[in-house]
C-alpha cells in the first residue's frame, strides 16, 4: 500500500546545468504512481546559479526550496 503523500529531498550543489531537467523527470515519474507529493530542493552553497534555478522551480506549489549561502556539506 502506498502512502497518501510523499516528500522527496533532493540535495543540490552546482547543478545548474541539470537541475530543472532532473526535477521535471522526477515529477513525471512520481505522477505515474501518486498524485500527492512534494519535492524539497536542498541547495547547498552553489556558485553556478543553481540557487536561481531552484528558486524559479518553486513556482510549482509542489516544490519547496532550502538555500544555504555557504557550503555546509553532506548531512548539514
Amino acid at each position: 500500500m502506498l502512502p497518501d503523500k510523499i516528500s522527496l529531498i533532493i540535495p543540490a550543489c552546482n547543478e545548474a546545468s541539470s537541475l530543472e531537467k532532473n526535477i521535471l523527470t522526477i515529477m513525471e515519474v512520481i505522477e505515474r504512481i501518486m498524485s500527492s507529493y512534494e519535492i524539497i530542493i536542498a541547495e547547498d552553497g552553489s556558485t553556478d546559479g543553481t540557487d536561481v534555478i531552484a528558486s524559479e522551480l518553486v513556482e510549482d506549489n509542489r516544490i519547496l526550496y532550502s538555500h544555504s549561502d555557504e557550503r555546509l556539506g553532506e548531512g548539514s
